[in-house]
């Protein structure tokens, strides 16, 4: 378990990513959210408009075999 932080400046924004569990984010695979909303994939959109934006990176849900 754990999480690590950073701050990625892309021209005049802030993207502050916390990565939660990246043993299980590297064993599952990533769920991404900027600002709240899923990502469909698992790369951040970058956009130089001045704006702060809230990353997670969090382990994708394994649901138990049926």
């Amino acid at each position: 378990m754990g999480e690590l932080s950073i701050e990625y400046r892309f021209g005049r924004s802030v993207y502050a990513i916390t990565v939660h569990d990246p043993g299980e984010v590297r064993r599952f695979g990533a769920e991404v959210r900027v600002d709240g909303r899923v990502l469909e994939g698992a790369e951040i959109p970058l956009v130089d408009d001045g704006a702060r934006r809230e990353v997670e990176v969090r382990p994708r849900s394994v649901s138990p075999a049926a």
